[in-house]
């Protein structure tokens, strides 16, 4: 079954998570960069682990 054959909902809402996905993980790396300089290293890090701890939590 091709995609242009799946119902339309389901067409929009892949279109828009491949969407945000794609951003997010475009200037995620250099949040990361961002809260290094202006923070440190460590709080850096700090911060980037929460959101992956957050999501087991929500599993």
């Amino acid at each position: 079954m091709t995609i242009l054959k799946w119902d339309h909902n389901l067409q929009i809402r892949l279109l828009g998570e491949a969407i945000v996905h794609l951003f997010y993980w475009m200037y995620f790396p250099f949040l990361t960069v961002y809260f290094s300089r202006e923070l440190g290293n460590s709080i850096a890090g700090m911060l980037m682990m929460i959101p992956p701890i957050v999501s087991t939590w929500a599993i």
